[in-house]
């Protein structure tokens, strides 16, 4: 199998390792050019080359598919630049992993919703990177919900906080693309996690925006925003509640919960320590309390971050190897309604 990779930078670098470790007969290429060669580590720069490295074949673009045949390609850009390459890497017919959000304005939005219309002839694997995809924990957390375990939802919050000089500690956060504007920074793209996973869990609703902030309000060296505030109202026959997210690029240490609260309970998913709690009540039919007696249930999960970025890229490349369409939970079109909503809020 033949891969290309555009950016090798530190998440180029981890899902080449992960690769290697399941994928033994794989040629890594990535394009003639000006880039860094920095190597890293799971979350720290080393000495050597990635080059040398990862043995990575150095190819021209006009090459791909005339002189080498490539068999899927990784865009591991920053935002701004998503949207183009996968325009132009679908123009070949290859497959394509990209990393999330896929683009960063309206017309990136456009030519993402055109390949999606052209695909349906062509019938590439498309996909994109949010990870939580194929976290247990949310995956069984709709489970839960789907069974009314904790009854109709009433309200529904979702926080997001950490601090950008703590992505990666060993650059300066104001040199890489998450601080700026035009390179598609900000915190409602880059923790476009919270968006996706909600849209995963809620899919059977529909999320109508009501209201929005996003400002930069802290003192960070970032020209966009580093605070956003939304409520949404999530509507279907038979149920209708709040959604509440809140994020931030500034908080210390970092806190990542989702809070559901329902007629029969809530369920806190904390998503930085991988835990749901469960609490459970009974009512009388008239809403009275049946007794004081509240339940608690705290479930674990025991997984590494890099297990959900392992299951991500292997569920892409088993799909190009046995030609197997992409799952539409994982596919084209949850990913560009992500965006979509995500480009709602940061309407002026």
């Amino acid at each position: 199998m033949n891969i290309l990779f555009l950016g090798i930078g530190v998440v180029g670098q981890r899902h080449i390792r992960n690769i290697k470790l399941r994928f033994k007969k794989v040629n890594f290429y990535t394009l003639n050019g000006k880039h860094s060669k920095q190597l890293y580590s799971a979350n720290k720069p080393l000495s050597g080359d990635v080059n040398k490295k990862y043995n990575l074949r150095l190819i021209d673009f006009s090459d791909i598919n005339k002189k080498v045949k490539i068999d899927a390609a990784f865009i591991c850009l920053p935002n701004h630049l998503h949207s183009k390459f996968l325009k132009k890497l679908f123009q070949k017919n290859i497959h394509i992993f990209v990393e999330k959000p896929g683009g960063i304005n309206k017309q990136d939005l456009r030519s993402l919703k055109n390949i999606q219309k052209k695909n349906i002839r062509k019938k590439l694997k498309i996909m994109f990177g949010y990870h939580l995809r194929f976290n247990p924990l949310i995956i069984n957390l709709k489970k839960m919900l789907q069974k009314k375990k904790i009854g109709n939802i009433l309200n529904v919050l979702s926080e997001n906080g950490e601090h950008i000089a703590d992505y990666r500690k060993y650059q300066k956060y104001w040199e890489v693309y998450h601080s700026k504007k035009k390179k598609g920074g900000g915190v409602l793209l880059n923790q476009i996690h919270e968006i996706d996973y909600l849209l995963f869990l809620f899919d059977k609703y529909k999320l109508n925006l009501k209201n929005s902030f996003y400002s930069k309000i802290s003192r960070l060296r970032i020209d966009t925003e580093d605070t956003a505030s939304s409520n949404f109202v999530a509507k279907n026959k038979n149920e209708e509640f709040l959604i509440t997210i809140l994020l931030n690029s500034f908080e210390r240490p970092k806190y990542r919960k989702l809070k559901i609260v329902g007629t029969l309970g809530k369920i806190i998913a904390d998503l930085s320590n991988n835990t749901l709690e469960i609490y459970r009540y009974k009512i009388f039919e008239n809403g009275l309390l049946n007794n004081n007696k509240i339940s608690k249930k705290k479930i674990n999960y025991n997984f590494k971050r890099n297990d959900l970025f392992k299951k991500e890229v292997y569920y892409f490349l088993n799909s190009v190897k046995k030609n197997r369409q992409i799952n539409s939970i994982y596919g084209l079109a949850k990913s560009i309604k992500a965006l979509e909503l995500t480009l709602k809020i940061k309407k002026p």
